[in-house]
């Protein structure tokens, strides 16, 4: 289908000017219309009146900031991820536990897990692509949630900048320890920082 609403939502950032009317606003080509004013929540222009210094404004800009840096978290292929809990099988858990998957360029591999409980911490072994992610390395953790919004890693299991040893399971499926991860954070590690 079209996806060119995806142009009209830049209103709600108070633009400057609005892009250029059809094709000629379309990037990489297209560009402003600086005959117009911009036009941002309550008649502003060149502003927004999003809570930069709230905690889920934080959380929003890191999780942003490190997909623009890691193509990885923008491209390639994507896959659901199994989760072992308490030694159980791996497999793909229901409402309320932490889902994860992964995203998959060349040969860099991205692993992205939510905590989908509300109120309750989670935590589980999270499978990972053997290939990719040879016996003996690590996966880097480049986006927590809980620590960006505490401003903070004190007290964070799984801080940025941790690596997480890659392990086998007796089959040689490969997965990495997510442990504690509280309700409704995410993480985000890359194999190739």
């Amino acid at each position: 289908g079209d996806h060119a609403d995806r142009y009209l939502r830049e209103a709600r950032f108070g633009p400057r000017h609005p892009r250029c009317a059809g094709l000629e606003g379309v990037p990489p080509d297209g560009g402003l219309d600086p005959e117009l004013p911009g036009f941002g929540p309550f008649g502003t222009a060149g502003v927004h009146c999003f809570g930069s210094d709230f905690a889920t404004y934080r959380r929003i800009a890191a999780l942003a900031a490190v997909r623009k840096k890691f193509p990885v978290l923008r491209q390639g292929r994507q896959y659901v991820r199994p989760i072992s809990i308490f030694n159980g099988p791996p497999a793909v858990r229901g409402p309320g536990e932490i889902v994860a998957w992964s995203r998959m360029l060349s040969d860099e591999e991205a692993l992205c897990v939510v905590n989908a409980h509300g109120t309750q911490g989670r935590g589980g072994d999270v499978l990972v692509d053997a290939a990719l992610n040879p016996q003996g390395g690590e996966m880097t953790v480049i986006a927590n949630t809980a620590e960006t919004a505490a401003q903070s890693a004190d007290g964070v299991e799984q801080p940025i900048g941790s690596r997480l040893p890659v392990k086998r399971l007796p089959d040689g499926a490969a997965f990495v320890e997510i442990r504690n991860l509280p309700p409704s954070e995410v993480l985000v590690l890359v194999n190739h920082p």
